[in-house]
């Protein structure tokens, strides 16, 4: 039997790579004074060879200075609290949620300060492992460019200056019978749905308007075309012998990636005595963590899934005796994955990724063919994440450009940077009387708004969720707000003239609508306790009913189903990334510098392209190529691309340092800017 040979890239493959065992003298101490040479002076330095030097610089002189470390005393408690033992961890119970990604989690804290994340076990919801993402929102909490007090165009003023202002130009947008605005991520927040309820109560024109940034809106339209409920429902990739994924990263990325890896992780253990292992197919255009883990990965480029499914579709259905019809072939081969499919009916799942509301209707008409809902779906359940339609930020966006908006209000949200119209919200913001931000941390919306009102970092709030039905959890403050911040819900609250504060609202909530519904504890002072200690409340929930859905429009996406363009054309997919997602966190150094799982790549973005297309165009990685006339990358040739396609992430904001600061040009060492 041959042995195989394994490269870690192309260029180690192409014996393109400097190995330091065979050329001593490239050492590393030789290749950061290499820094110095003439030839490198006379360039300009790439961000990575400034870090180098910088950090060769700064590592000389402190060994050169010698210097003993100035002495820091620490000043002890006078009264040292009976809870706390100086160096000894302890725990507390919180979640975690960004407007897109949620999880229910442990905060580690020493000494008063929290210095790490930890999955909860007591929650159901993805108990074993967090993202990255989570992992790193530690250190948001520490951030010195986190904004410090609430300002008035830019200019510091204190909060109750502040309230004072806002409150009365609402109070005028009242009495003129104009419209406030309240733009905000997805709420999963029971509380903070009854705060902003409350919110409209006193300004009854006040409109709600749910944005995402990775938006899922193509899945509910798709699920109220077919089921009558827009919501994305729950899935159990535990229960699946068959899983079929297009363009969705569920183990890195879509929905939510911590609990769906466990479930999966659950049946691909080869040491169990009854392993039962799932078998898994990727059909997707750019090499992800689920596709490497796939069984069988299948190269599509994205306008050949809508055709794919529909071939999928009528292959099932004939041998279903369901209704089949008139479509094109498929552009791949898939006899193996349907015979695998209708033999493990109701054992199957398949999903997609894709935002357009007909693909994921045929998703729903393939998983009914197969019997998966009730068993591997649950539409009786959903999950609470990612819930906005994207025409509700469209009409919203019209309307300010048209000055019939008043106040609007940012909450969790920056689409003057991630709306895909970024420069048509810019523009309707400029006709808006009153607008305000209450971003914690500087980005591209809140530099446009007139006032900023900073949100705490949640380590530093009270808050609740419910990500799944029945899963409710507890977020609590671990440590006392460290600038003049302010939660956003508290502020809402006072500018509703409300009495109480988010604390005290919190816990009505929570003993007028779930202490009902368990029957562990007689008084809700232990029901509240033992919750907040445990981090969650969970309420068993079985399966429902599964409704039919409606087919009434399967025969115009079937017929609507075409192939267009040319095979040479090259396509696009934006795809979120592992580290940063849609940007939120982008400022993170801890996302910034960590290496894409299947790129390795770190700080800056890429287009990602096949080997075959590099060779095509004659393009190698670190050539910088424009795409559609509007954004420089530098080239990556990604083994697993589909040819004839282009992988760019979304979120990274590649040429700058600072959500906010300008533009910092990215030289290139090779090669000339092309036109894709």
């Amino acid at each position: 039997m041959p042995v195989k040979k394994y490269w870690q890239s192309l260029e180690e493959r192409e014996n393109l790579r400097v190995d330091i065992r065979e050329n001593p003298e490239k050492s590393h101490k030789n290749a950061v004074l290499d820094l110095l040479d003439s030839k490198t002076v006379d360039q300009q330095a790439s961000r990575r060879d400034f870090l180098k030097l910088w950090g060769f610089s700064l590592g000389a002189a402190a060994l050169s200075a010698s210097c003993e470390r100035p002495v820091q005393k620490a000043i002890p408690f006078l009264f040292r609290p009976e809870e706390v033992i100086p160096g000894v961890a302890k725990y507390f119970a919180s979640t975690f949620f960004n407007g897109e990604e949620y999880a229910s989690i442990l905060v580690k804290t020493r000494d008063g300060r929290p210095i790490k994340l930890e999955p909860n076990d007591c929650s159901g919801f993805g108990a074993t492992g967090t993202t990255a993402r989570v992992q790193a929102s530690i250190l948001g909490l520490y951030d010195d460019s986190r904004y410090k007090h609430p300002t008035r165009n830019k200019d510091k003023i204190t909060w109750e200056k502040a309230d004072e202002e806002i409150v009365n130009a609402l109070d005028s947008i009242k009495a003129k019978g104009g419209e406030i605005v309240i733009l905000s991520g997805t709420v999963i927040s029971p509380t903070t749905r009854a705060v902003m309820n409350e919110f409209r109560k006193k300004y009854p024109d006040t409109r709600l308007v749910s944005y995402d940034a990775s938006s899922c809106s193509g899945m509910l339209k798709a699920n109220l075309a077919s089921f009558g409920r827009a919501v994305i429902p729950v899935y159990h990739f535990d229960r699946a012998e068959v899983i079929v994924s297009c363009g969705a990263d569920f183990l890195a990325t879509w929905l939510s990636p911590a609990e769906y890896a466990a479930q999966y992780a659950s049946r691909r253990d080869p040491r169990k005595n009854d392993p039962c292992m799932s078998r898994h197919y990727q059909f997707e255009t750019g090499m992800s963590v689920t596709g490497s883990n796939a069984d069988t990965r299948i190269r599509i480029k994205p306008s050949q899934e809508r055709i794919m499914l529909a071939a999928l579709y009528n292959i099932l259905a004939r041998n279903l005796d369901a209704s089949s019809y008139l479509a094109p072939k498929s552009p791949v081969s898939i006899d193996e994955l349907a015979g695998e499919l209708l033999s493990n009916r109701g054992k199957s799942l398949i999903v997609s990724g894709t935002n357009d509301a007909a693909i994921q209707q045929l998703v729903n008409e393939i998983n009914y063919l197969l019997g998966n809902y009730g068993q591997t779906i649950d539409i009786s359940r959903q999950l609470y994440v990612r819930a906005g339609l994207d025409e509700h930020m469209s009409q919203l966006v019209d309307d300010m450009q048209q000055g019939r908006v008043d106040a609007l209000l940012c909450y969790n949200v920056n689409p003057a940077f991630d709306y895909p119209n970024a420069a048509a919200f810019i523009a309707g913001l400029s006709n808006v009387g009153l607008t305000v931000s209450f971003a914690s941390h500087p980005d591209e919306t809140a530099d446009m708004v007139q006032y900023i009102c900073p949100d705490s970092h949640y380590l530093e709030s009270w808050n609740d969720a419910e990500a799944k039905t029945g899963c409710f959890s507890l977020g609590q403050p671990v440590i006392p707000t460290l600038f003049d911040t302010r939660q956003a819900q508290d502020t809402m609250l006072l500018w509703s003239s409300s009495s109480e504060d988010f604390l005290s609202s919190m816990r009505d909530q929570w003993q007028t609508n779930l202490f009902g519904r368990q029957d562990k504890y007689d008084s809700f002072d232990d029901f509240w306790n033992h919750s907040l200690q445990d981090g969650v409340f969970e309420i068993p929930a079985d399966t429902g009913r599964q409704p039919e859905p409606n087919h009434d429009a399967l025969r115009g996406i079937m017929e609507a189903t075409g192939v267009s363009g040319s095979p040479d054309d090259i396509e696009l997919q934006v795809y979120e990334s592992v580290g940063l997602g849609t940007g939120k966190q982008a400022n993170n150094p801890w996302l910034m510098e960590l290496p894409d799982p299947v790129t390795k790549l770190t700080w800056d973005n890429v287009a990602a392209i096949s080997p075959a297309l590099g060779k095509k165009l004659g393009l190698t990685s670190g050539d910088v190529i424009r795409i559609n006339d509007r954004i420089d990358l530098p080239v990556l040739l990604q083994p697993g691309q589909t040819d004839n396609t282009v992988s760019v992430a979304a979120g990274n904001r590649p040429a700058r340092w600072h959500p906010v600061w300008d533009p910092i040009p990215i030289p290139c060492s090779r090669g000339n800017q092309r036109l894709i």
